[in-house]
C-alpha cells in the first residue's frame, strides 16, 4: 500500500514543480498559508495534511481524496461543469457524504469521546468487511 506522502510526491514531479512552486500555487489558488516544509514533511510522511489541506491539494492534483488516501488505486480525475461561466465541480458520491458526516460532527454536542467511539465503530467495520 502506498502512502499519501508518496503519491503527494509522485503527482508534484508528474507536474515538474517544486515545493516551493507548489506551496505558492496552492496559497493563491485556495487563499491558504502552506510552506515548501510542510509539504515536504507530508511527502516524506514526517506528517498528514489535515482535511482542509487534502481537499485542496486533490482538487489542486484534479484527483480524488480516495486516490490520495490510496482507498482506489486508478487515478480517479474529477470532472468539472462550466455552468453560466461559474465553475462547477462534480465531487464523489462518496467524498460528499464523507464531507456531510464530518460538518454533522464539527457540531457541539459531541464530545471528543463521541468521535473517538466512532471511529472505533468504524475502524470494527472495517476490519468486519474485510
Amino acid at each position: 500500500m502506498r502512502t499519501t506522502g508518496t503519491i503527494l510526491k509522485e503527482l508534484r514531479l508528474n507536474k515538474k514543480i517544486t515545493l516551493e512552486q507548489l506551496a505558492v500555487e496552492m496559497n493563491e489558488k485556495f487563499n491558504i498559508r502552506l510552506t515548501r516544509s510542510m509539504i515536504s514533511k507530508w511527502e516524506t510522511n514526517k506528517g498528514v495534511p489535515v482535511y482542509g489541506h487534502l481537499k485542496n491539494l486533490a482538487l489542486y492534483y484534479n484527483v480524488s481524496a480516495d486516490y490520495l488516501l490510496d482507498f482506489n488505486q486508478e487515478k480517479e480525475e474529477l470532472s468539472c461543469d462550466l455552468e453560466a461561466n461559474n465553475k462547477k465541480l462534480t465531487i464523489p458520491r462518496k467524498l460528499y457524504t464523507l464531507e456531510k458526516v464530518i460538518k454533522f460532527l464539527h457540531d457541539d454536542r459531541f464530545t471528543n469521546k463521541d468521535i473517538k467511539f466512532i471511529g472505533d465503530f468504524i475502524q470494527l467495520y472495517a476490519e468486519k468487511i474485510k
